[in-house]
């Protein structure tokens, strides 16, 4: 959530809405919808980040 709300905070702010409807929807579906307000070029930059994290077990 911390990538996700430096880059787009409106999309953070769905994911933590916990609206069933918008978080059936994969970032890169998200990335598709015209009238969420965010920069493209922003939710990339996330999705690369988010997509580099290593998660220790």
């Amino acid at each position: 959530m911390e990538i996700l709300g430096k880059y787009t905070p409106a999309l953070a702010g769905i994911a933590a809405s916990g609206n069933p409807e918008m978080g059936s929807n994969s970032l890169e579906e998200l990335s598709h919808i015209g009238f969420l307000p965010f920069d493209p070029a922003a939710l990339e930059t996330a999705i690369e980040e988010i997509s580099n994290l290593t998660v220790e077990l």
